[in-house]
């Protein structure tokens, strides 16, 4: 049995402070984000991610458990799309939590490598499919923004012209005029 769920939500902090220093030391975007909020992203993941390990269920992300998780990711991919970060960026701010996280593996199975392999194996498979949730998550709100930018566009491109108050002038573009046969 593996104690990564028990040992997630033991050294949770500790974690997440190891997380943080990574963060600033390599991926880091300082132009697109503060401190403030790279620390709240990194608590709330964390605290997400802390109650989904309860479950014990680290294979099916999918489940009731894993729903803050889910949603914090979505939020999180959100928010990084509205800045203009990359997924690969995004992806990236998870994927950033397996070293913080095979420290504390390291640390609680000094003494049983079989434990500790086992343990880095299941960090290794939880922490990609939450990156994997992360970048579909970012792909989604990226299509919904250039969806609506299109359509923002479709408006500019149609002119209107107000002639009075309630009535408006529109082009109408016909095409079967060229077709049409010549008298």
């Amino acid at each position: 049995m593996s104690k990564l769920p028990e040992m997630i939500n033991k050294h949770q902090e500790e974690i997440r402070t190891d997380w943080l220093k990574q963060m600033n030391s390599s991926v880091r975007r300082a132009d697109l984000m503060s401190n403030e909020e790279l620390d709240a992203q990194s608590r709330e993941l964390m605290s997400a991610i802390a109650k989904g390990v309860k479950s014990g269920d680290l294979a099916n992300l999918d489940g009731p458990a894993w729903d803050e998780a889910r949603d914090t990711l979505g939020a999180i991919s959100a928010s990084r799309a509205k800045q203009g970060f990359t997924t690969s960026e995004t992806a990236t701010f998870v994927l950033s939590l397996k070293q913080p996280i095979f420290n504390a593996v390291r640390r609680e199975n000094a003494s049983d490598p079989a434990a500790l392999f086992d343990d880095i194996w299941k960090t290794t498979q939880l922490v990609d499919k939450l990156a994997l949730i992360t970048a579909d998550a970012f792909q989604n709100v990226r299509e919904k923004f250039i969806a609506r930018q299109q359509e923002e566009l479709m408006e500019l491109s149609t002119p209107v012209v107000k002639l009075w108050d309630g009535i408006l002038a529109l082009p109408i573009i016909a095409h079967w005029i060229a077709r049409a046969p010549r008298w």
